[in-house]
């Protein structure tokens, strides 16, 4: 066995020893990732959720079978520089960098292979996964055959997915896209038709700028591009967004743009920055000039990891309509004129995916109504995801009769769904006439997974919430809060954690926000495991870390050896029933002696509280690694103080500054 499954497998028998506490005690529990893909607002409370942050291991490609094997934290970036690393692709790759493998497995995702392909479920072969009792099975098409299609698409509420077997294509060094302009929604749907049909297209999708405007763009994986075919670049600060240029060079009604091909990881996220042209509505709320020298300047908070921070912490998602709906072929025309009738000026994503027949979240659905020809309908004829990004309404009554109002008529009329990563505001009745509550709850059942909230519990909006419009100075602070998370680990793992919870959710903060930890050759970086933290750190030759040892031996500067003693426990060692996973901050330092990073590092005196450490470390710049493992049942890791540590001191100084701020009943704080 490899020293990574050997810790992989360390890993989650921890976690299930903690779901199975949860379970004795039939206490609820929810599952912590430190950060999401979700629109929705959500505050995790310390002692209800278990800390999965850790589980960011990426396994060798299995090149017979095509398929590698990820935890559920891998983000797509690192998922798909790992497999090209090798010479491989994932066959299906949503469009942002930190969606999750873990997140696009259970929250229905899909992207422009997904005509082929299918959702990115579909492309999983098998599942690992932590049931509601503690037990650890596997899942697939062969085995448990029930829990694994089951498990799709079901916002982790069957249980804790701890590993996918990931199926991959060849790898080519470009896609070259064909672009072709569109008159409005037909003609895009007629289009991306033929496209669909040509075999030499592998990727197939398109924007509507307006009504009766669009580009459609069809892909295919090239080493060397058509003559013709331009190869461009939109990741630097200096060059436009994807969405923008595309937008464009559609604009000449008289002939098709150019073909153009990008680097093929480029082509994956090229929606990330910008986030589509979601980007734009924050020039608009802050009534900063939206030009070429202000993308330039704020690039650094216009790629998606930032945006969705800053969304939650700004109170922004109850007002702007961030969503994408599921629906046969011959209802995407209709519902874009709709939605085109309801919220003028949007702007549209569409993106082919297989038949209903094909797609599992597909055979969760009751027909609407009843209506079994409307049920036909969605089984024969292909889903079309249309993707609806723009500014909602002030009036939160409005605000929640407009997103009422389109999930009736989608479901009824157009015979679609809705995407829950996004807002939902059904009532559980309305929600169970859609979805299939018996099929369900006996999969529950089955697998002793009811202590788990429901997918319902789980997206269900409090129509009270986001009732008062975030003001500036709320924004304001979001916005800031996200700049600071490009600095600090802590501000981009924990700002979904309650804040209102008292010492005890402080406390969960403080462990949550921990680094995750890996030996030398563990970490993906830039799709490798390990290389660069090995070049960085050489091997390490201890395999576990005692606080007053370590600063007796290694450590010169007094500031840090007064912090590491500090934050040592006094008296007797640690108690050893616990297994709190303990931490150094990972923050560069910088280059004094006077400046040295606090650390918090209690005397671990069980193996699964040891953590590894680079042999050598200097004062000017501590390189460490640690395992976070905060969970909610575990004992709070001892805070240390942020005096010497820049960053986190900023972090603390901000809190303070707004710590009047009034809090929102779902736990979003605006000013």
């Amino acid at each position: 066995m490899s020293d990574l499954q050997t810790r992989h497998d360390r890993d989650i028998a921890l976690i299930a020893e903690k779901v199975k506490e949860f379970y004795k005690n039939q206490k609820p529990f929810r599952i912590y990732h430190g950060t999401t893909g979700s629109t929705r607002p959500m505050a995790f409370k310390a002692g209800t959720f278990i800390d999965t942050q850790k589980l960011n291991r990426i396994f060798p490609v299995n090149k017979e079978k095509m398929t590698m094997k990820v935890e559920p934290k891998v983000a797509m970036d690192e998922l798909v520089a790992a497999a090209q690393k090798e010479g491989f692709l994932p066959q299906v790759v949503p469009e942002l960098m930190g969606i999750t493998a873990g997140g696009a497995f259970s929250g229905t995702a899909g992207e422009s292979s997904s005509y082929i392909h299918g959702l990115f479920e579909e492309t999983v072969a098998e599942i690992e996964i932590i049931v509601g009792d503690g037990t650890i099975l596997k899942a697939s098409a062969n085995e448990n055959a029930e829990l694994w299609e089951g498990a799709c698409s079901s916002m982790g509420t069957l249980g804790i997915i701890t590993l996918l077997e990931v199926k991959l294509v060849p790898a080519k060094k470009y896609v070259q896209l064909d672009l072709r302009r569109a008159n409005g929604i037909v003609d895009a749907m007629a289009k991306m038709e033929l496209a669909i049909k040509d075999p030499q297209y592998e990727y197939v999708d398109g924007m509507l700028f307006e009504k009766d405007y669009g580009v459609v763009m069809f892909g295919k994986l090239t080493d060397k591009p058509d003559n013709g075919a331009e190869v461009r670049s939109f990741v630097k600060r200096n060059e436009p967004w994807f969405s923008n240029y595309i937008e464009k060079v559609g604009a000449d009604r008289t002939k098709d743009p150019k073909p153009i091909a990008l680097p093929v990881d480029q082509y994956f996220f090229r929606y990330d920055r910008g986030v589509f042209w979601g980007g734009k509505l924050a020039f608009d709320y802050f009534h900063v000039p939206f030009n070429r020298v202000t993308r330039w300047m704020l690039d650094p908070l216009m790629g998606s990891r930032v945006a969705y921070h800053g969304l939650h912490e700004g109170g922004f998602a109850n007002k702007y309509i961030v969503q994408d709906f599921d629906m046969p072929e011959s209802k995407a025309g209709p519902f874009v004129e709709y939605i085109s009738t309801i919220l003028p000026n949007y702007q549209f994503w569409l993106c082919p995916a297989k038949t209903g027949n094909d797609l599992k979240v597909m055979h969760k659905l009751l027909p609407p109504g009843g209506d079994q020809e409307k049920h036909r309908i969605m089984r024969e004829e292909r889903i079309y995801n249309v993707g609806v990004y723009g500014k909602g309404t002030k009036d939160h009554d409005k605000f929640v009769k407009l997103n009422r109002e389109i999930e009736h008529k989608l479901w009824h009329d157009f015979c679609g769904v809705k995407i829950l990563y996004a807002h939902a505001y059904y009532t559980e009745e309305e929600f169970w006439q859609i979805y299939n509550k018996a099929i369900y709850d006996e999969v529950r059942k089955k697998y002793n997974s009811e202590t788990l909230p429901t997918v319902y519990d789980k997206i269900s909006q409090d129509m009270q919430s986001g009732r008062r419009e975030p003001k500036h100075l709320g924004g304001t602070i979001g916005a800031i809060r996200a700049f600071l998370g490009l600095l600090s680990h802590k501000r981009r793992t924990n700002y979904l954690l309650d804040k209102r919870g008292g010492s005890a959710s402080a406390a969960a903060a403080k462990q949550s926000s921990a680094p995750t930890a890996k030996s030398v050759d563990e970490k993906p970086v830039n799709g490798v495991n390990g290389d660069l933290e090995k070049q960085a750190h050489g091997s390490s030759t201890t395999d576990g870390f005692d606080a007053r040892a370590f600063a007796a031996q290694h450590v010169t500067s007094p500031h840090l050896k007064a912090s590491m003693a500090a934050s040592a426990p006094n008296g007797a060692a640690k108690d050893a029933s616990s297994d709190v996973e303990t931490a150094v901050d990972q923050t560069p330092t910088p280059e004094s002696k006077d400046h040295a990073p606090a650390i918090s590092a209690p005397t671990p005196t069980t193996e699964a509280a040891r953590i590894p450490l680079p042999h050598t470390v200097t004062d000017e710049k501590l390189e460490s690694t640690a395992l976070s493992g905060a969970s909610a049942i575990e004992k709070p890791v001892q805070a240390s103080s942020t005096a010497s540590d820049p960053i986190a001191a900023a972090d603390d100084l901000f809190d303070r500054a707004v710590s009047a701020k009034e809090t929102r009943p779902n736990g979003i704080v605006k000013a």
